[in-house]
Formats: C-alpha cells, sequence, structure tokens
C-alpha cells in the first residue's frame, strides 16, 4: 500500500521566486534506491527553477516502487506543475548495468545480456541507452512497477540510466588523450 501521508520533506528543497504555473518546463528526475533528485527548469530562458532532493533511506519500507510513489504523490510542487512540464526526463540510478558492443547487441536478448553480470527477476524491464561515443549499448534493469508508475504519472517521458552521462562526459573531457 502506497503511503500518502506528508511524513517525508526533501532534504534540500530550493524554488526560484519566478516559478509559475503557467509557464512550460522541462522536468529533470534521478531516482536510485537511496535517493530521489528532481530539478525544474524553465526552457525560456534555460535557467533552473527548482531543485527537490529526498533520503529515501528514513522511509521504512524496502520496496523502491513504493517509496518513490510516495514521494511523488506528496510532492506538493510535483502535483502542483505536473501539467507544466512540457518533457520529463527520468534518470535511474544503479550499479546493474552492462556495457555490450553494437556488433553483440541483439534488442531481442536484453534481459539475457544483463543476466550474464546481474540477477534478473520478473518484476524488473530491461533498457538500454546508446552510448554514441563508443558505440555500444548501455543495459540496465528498472523495477517495473517503478518505471509503470512514472510513465503514467507523467506524460512525455525519456528514461535513460545515470552511468551513460557519466560515461559519455568523461569520454568527452578525454578525447584528445
Amino acid at each position: 500500500m502506497i503511503n500518502t501521508e506528508k511524513a517525508l520533506a526533501p532534504w534540500i528543497s530550493v524554488e526560484d521566486e519566478s516559478l509559475n504555473v503557467t509557464n512550460e518546463y522541462d522536468l529533470y528526475l534521478l531516482t536510485g534506491n537511496d535517493t530521489i533528485q528532481f530539478a525544474i527548469l524553465d526552457n525560456d530562458r534555460t535557467k533552473f527553477v527548482a531543485l527537490h532532493d529526498y533520503n529515501l533511506l528514513s522511509l521504512k519500507s524496502d520496496d523502491i516502487a513504493e517509496k518513490v510513489m510516495s514521494v511523488i504523490l506528496n510532492d506538493e510542487l510535483l502535483s502542483t506543475y505536473k501539467k507544466s512540464f512540457r518533457k520529463v526526463f527520468i534518470s535511474y540510478s544503479s550499479s546493474k548495468n552492462t556495457l555490450i558492443p553494437n556488433a553483440f547487441y541483439n534488442d531481442a536478448e536484453k534481459k539475457n545480456l544483463l543476466s550474464f553480470n546481474f540477477n534478473t527477476y520478473e518484476n524488473e524491464i530491461a533498457y538500454n541507452d546508446k552510448v554514441r561515443q563508443i558505440d555500444a549499448q548501455l543495459l540496465y534493469n528498472v523495477d517495473k512497477r517503478t518505471a509503470d508508475f512514472l510513465n503514467g504519472f507523467f506524460s512525455n517521458t525519456v528514461h535513460h540510466n545515470a552511468t551513460n552521462s557519466l560515461i559519455e562526459g568523461i569520454i568527452l573531457q578525454h578525447k584528445k588523450q
């Protein structure tokens, strides 16, 4: 059962005075086992106008999906501005990911490819991100209930793994070396 009480407050909460429900924004949301963070970007000014950071360790449940749902449903800012989001970028932070060169990648075998390195479970969905800088795919699992909830709560979602951003950033920084 989802906890809908206002029990958890963000440990970081910053909101710009220009935040306005009539504007159109992009939402950047990062979720992991022990944290959920989001930032709201004002596209017209290319300025972030809000940041909330939650520590999920204080929630008693071991169910990641329940923790994410509880935070999303109880965050007043997300509830108020939900319809103002042009696009929602969801990033998953997890150590259960692996790189596969495109030459060996088969989309139909995502879950099997992941199972070489990690235990995979029926309640997980296998996703992949293209890692453009090295001609490879980053495979990762996401809790199905979490992904289904986020896709249902927000419209126009884009999913990726946080490790992909890290890999591409490091490669770009050291491209000439």
